[in-house]
Protein backbone atom coordinates (compact mmCIF):
# COMPACT_ATOMS: atom_id res chain seq x y z
CA UNK A 1 0.00 0.00 0.00
CA UNK A 2 1.07 3.79 -0.80
CA UNK A 3 1.52 5.82 1.83
CA UNK A 4 -1.47 8.01 0.64
CA UNK A 5 -3.51 4.45 0.59
CA UNK A 6 -2.23 4.19 4.08
CA UNK A 7 -3.45 8.11 4.91
CA UNK A 8 -6.68 7.91 3.20
CA UNK A 9 -7.95 4.59 5.07
CA UNK A 10 -7.04 6.07 8.25
CA UNK A 11 -8.41 9.39 7.82
CA UNK A 12 -11.74 7.66 7.21
CA UNK A 13 -11.49 5.89 10.15
CA UNK A 14 -11.05 8.69 12.54
CA UNK A 15 -13.80 10.43 10.88
CA UNK A 16 -16.29 7.45 11.65
CA UNK A 17 -14.83 6.39 15.08
CA UNK A 18 -15.41 10.24 16.14
CA UNK A 19 -19.63 10.15 16.96
CA UNK A 20 -20.73 13.47 17.84
CA UNK A 21 -22.00 13.30 21.77
CA UNK A 22 -25.93 13.29 22.04
CA UNK A 23 -27.28 16.18 23.16
CA UNK A 24 -29.00 15.41 26.60
CA UNK A 25 -32.17 16.75 26.89
CA UNK A 26 -32.98 19.44 29.66
CA UNK A 27 -34.62 18.97 32.78
CA UNK A 28 -38.03 20.43 33.46
CA UNK A 29 -35.66 23.26 35.71
CA UNK A 30 -33.43 23.87 33.14
CA UNK A 31 -36.11 24.64 30.77
CA UNK A 32 -37.92 27.15 32.89
CA UNK A 33 -34.88 28.71 33.42
CA UNK A 34 -33.36 29.56 30.03
CA UNK A 35 -36.14 32.07 28.49
CA UNK A 36 -39.06 34.50 29.97
CA UNK A 37 -42.41 32.84 29.24
CA UNK A 38 -45.79 34.50 28.07
CA UNK A 39 -49.45 33.40 28.48
CA UNK A 40 -50.18 32.79 24.81
CA UNK A 41 -53.94 30.73 25.28
CA UNK A 42 -56.10 29.70 28.29
CA UNK A 43 -59.02 28.09 27.89
CA UNK A 44 -61.54 26.43 30.23
CA UNK A 45 -63.70 23.90 30.74
CA UNK A 46 -66.70 23.51 32.99
CA UNK A 47 -68.30 19.86 33.94
CA UNK A 48 -66.71 18.62 30.80
CA UNK A 49 -68.46 21.80 28.14
CA UNK A 50 -66.95 22.89 24.97
CA UNK A 51 -63.53 24.41 26.28
CA UNK A 52 -63.88 28.74 26.77
CA UNK A 53 -61.46 31.36 26.16
CA UNK A 54 -60.46 33.09 28.68
CA UNK A 55 -57.44 34.64 27.44
CA UNK A 56 -59.21 36.97 24.67
CA UNK A 57 -61.22 39.03 26.70
CA UNK A 58 -58.50 39.95 28.77
CA UNK A 59 -56.58 43.26 28.75
CA UNK A 60 -54.33 43.83 26.12
CA UNK A 61 -51.45 45.22 29.33
CA UNK A 62 -52.11 41.79 30.84
CA UNK A 63 -51.12 39.71 27.78
CA UNK A 64 -47.64 41.03 26.98
CA UNK A 65 -46.70 39.94 30.71
CA UNK A 66 -43.41 37.93 30.96
CA UNK A 67 -42.67 35.09 33.72
CA UNK A 68 -39.16 34.99 34.03
CA UNK A 69 -38.16 32.01 36.36
CA UNK A 70 -35.03 32.19 38.08
CA UNK A 71 -32.16 30.28 40.43
CA UNK A 72 -33.19 30.80 43.96
CA UNK A 73 -36.76 30.24 42.97
CA UNK A 74 -37.28 33.54 42.28
CA UNK A 75 -39.21 34.70 39.98
CA UNK A 76 -40.21 38.34 38.04
CA UNK A 77 -42.84 38.97 35.98
CA UNK A 78 -42.56 41.73 33.70
CA UNK A 79 -45.24 44.33 32.69
CA UNK A 80 -44.62 44.37 29.56
CA UNK A 81 -44.86 47.33 27.20
CA UNK A 82 -48.33 47.66 28.09
CA UNK A 83 -48.98 48.56 31.83
CA UNK A 84 -52.66 48.58 32.87
CA UNK A 85 -51.92 51.51 35.40
CA UNK A 86 -48.73 53.83 34.94
CA UNK A 87 -48.68 53.73 38.19
CA UNK A 88 -47.81 49.95 38.04
CA UNK A 89 -44.05 48.50 38.83
CA UNK A 90 -41.93 47.66 35.56
CA UNK A 91 -41.40 44.20 37.14
CA UNK A 92 -43.18 42.23 40.49
CA UNK A 93 -40.85 39.76 42.44
CA UNK A 94 -42.39 36.44 43.34
CA UNK A 95 -41.35 32.79 44.53
CA UNK A 96 -41.67 29.45 42.41
CA UNK A 97 -41.69 25.81 43.24
CA UNK A 98 -41.71 22.67 41.36
CA UNK A 99 -42.97 19.34 43.01
CA UNK A 100 -43.10 16.51 40.36
CA UNK A 101 -44.65 18.19 37.99
CA UNK A 102 -46.91 20.45 39.45
CA UNK A 103 -45.78 24.47 39.54
CA UNK A 104 -46.97 26.91 41.84
CA UNK A 105 -45.95 30.87 41.21
CA UNK A 106 -46.88 33.13 43.58
CA UNK A 107 -46.42 36.60 43.28
CA UNK A 108 -47.25 39.89 44.69
CA UNK A 109 -48.43 42.63 42.46
CA UNK A 110 -49.88 46.05 43.31
CA UNK A 111 -53.57 45.12 42.82
CA UNK A 112 -53.05 42.26 45.64
CA UNK A 113 -51.38 38.83 45.57
CA UNK A 114 -51.80 35.92 43.42
CA UNK A 115 -50.96 32.18 42.41
CA UNK A 116 -50.86 30.60 39.47
CA UNK A 117 -51.00 26.89 40.04
CA UNK A 118 -51.17 23.21 37.69
CA UNK A 119 -49.39 20.47 36.55
CA UNK A 120 -46.99 20.67 33.62
CA UNK A 121 -48.74 18.58 30.45
CA UNK A 122 -46.02 20.02 28.09
CA UNK A 123 -42.78 21.16 28.31
CA UNK A 124 -39.66 22.38 25.50
CA UNK A 125 -37.92 24.38 24.07
CA UNK A 126 -40.68 26.87 23.06
CA UNK A 127 -44.18 25.66 24.88
CA UNK A 128 -45.01 25.18 28.51
CA UNK A 129 -48.70 23.79 29.06
CA UNK A 130 -50.09 24.13 32.51
CA UNK A 131 -53.15 22.36 33.58
CA UNK A 132 -54.92 23.41 36.15
CA UNK A 133 -58.48 20.69 37.65
CA UNK A 134 -60.24 22.65 40.56
CA UNK A 135 -63.46 21.12 42.08
CA UNK A 136 -66.45 22.86 43.89
CA UNK A 137 -69.24 21.20 45.03
CA UNK A 138 -70.36 19.57 41.58
CA UNK A 139 -68.30 22.05 39.30
CA UNK A 140 -65.14 21.09 37.74
CA UNK A 141 -62.64 23.38 35.97
CA UNK A 142 -60.00 22.23 33.96
CA UNK A 143 -57.73 25.49 32.90
CA UNK A 144 -55.16 24.98 30.31
CA UNK A 145 -52.67 27.72 30.10
CA UNK A 146 -50.36 27.97 27.25
CA UNK A 147 -46.95 30.03 27.69
CA UNK A 148 -44.79 30.23 25.12
CA UNK A 149 -41.10 30.96 25.34
CA UNK A 150 -39.71 34.62 24.43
Amino acid sequence: MTRATVFAALSLLAAFACEKDEEQPLTTTELLLARAWRITAASARVNGRAATDVLRPRADCVKDNTYRFGNGNNVTVDEGVLKCATADAQQTAGRWTLADSTLMVTAAAATGNYNLAGVIRTINRTTLLLVTTQQADTVTTVTKTTFTAQ
